[in-house]
């Protein structure tokens, strides 16, 4: 999980290129073995991770389309991708076998995977967004708000909660498992572009097309800090701690925000 987030990460620090290099592809293979002695084989998720960004599949043998959507989750030790094949597949990390497969007719913009239950969330290019149980084989689809469609989605930590952010703007919220929807919370004036929530689940990170990174607390809905960047926000994810947000923008630029005293840093990227 650890490396498959730093993957992501470096492609909006790094130019926002589509392809990983073969030197940072070469430096990160170099640094987990490092990390490890050198006694640990190359997960799968890594491999996974750095071929399908060549429209190949790697180890995870099935698809037939190039690969435009991947979640990770280390609790279920399960990897879930979205091709342009029309399918989203599940797959065991440990095993490579393809446990579950569901069709889906348009193409996916985004995945999320439940921590603690065997659900997983896609939206779509075209707005929607589809809930899958990988073991009951049950899914459904959520309403967005009037005039707008989903774009970005995350579950919280303990599995609890599900939020999508919207083409309009607005954050939604419900109960991962009875679907009952909270307040939506309201300030970003453009598409939210992605969503995280701090490791304790009480904080909700937001990007958006305004160029702004928010921070949200959830018990109470209200604004807890607000970061402008240069740039629609690309990605967004707190620290182990949850004190300070990593933001990346499409703009090559990246901040930490100090989300106690709202100070900011900037990181230098090439």
């Amino acid at each position: 999980v650890y490396a498959s987030r730093s993957l992501e990460a470096s492609r909006y620090l790094n130019s926002y290129q589509r392809e990983l290099t073969e030197r940072f592809w070469n430096d990160a293979k170099a640094l987990f073995q490092e990390s490890n002695g050198g006694s640990l084989p190359l997960p799968p998720e890594l491999s996974l991770i750095a071929t399908s960004l060549d429209d190949s599949v790697g180890l995870f043998h099935g698809h037939t389309g190039s690969i435009v959507a991947l979640a990770v989750s280390g609790k279920r030790d399960c990897v879930v991708t979205a091709a342009r094949d029309s399918t989203i597949r599940v797959w065991e990390a440990r095993t490579e076998a393809c446990i579950a497969k569901f069709e889906i007719a348009a193409v996916v913009r985004r995945l999320a995977v439940n921590p603690k239950a065997t659900r997983l969330a896609a939206v779509t290019v075209a707005g929607a967004l589809v809930v899958f149980d990988w073991v009951t084989g049950e899914s459904f689809e959520l309403e967005p708000p009037e005039n707008a469609g989903f774009a970005s989605i995350a579950f919280s930590p303990d599995g609890n909660w599900l939020a999508a952010g919207t083409t309009g703007g607005a954050i939604c919220l419900w109960a991962a498992e009875s679907h009952e929807e909270r307040p939506q919370l309201l300030g970003h004036r453009d598409r939210v572009s992605c969503l995280g929530f701090s490791p304790d689940g009480s904080l909700l990170g937001s990007g958006s097309w305004d160029e702004t990174a928010r921070v949200w607390d959830l018990s109470t809905g209200r604004l807890e800090a607000e970061m402008t960047m240069q740039g629609r926000v690309g990605d967004l994810e707190f620290g182990p701690d949850g004190r300070r947000l990593l933001v990346g923008s499409y703009a090559w630029r990246a901040r930490i925000l100090d989300i106690e005293d709202q100070r900011q840093t900037a990181l230098e990227t090439e």
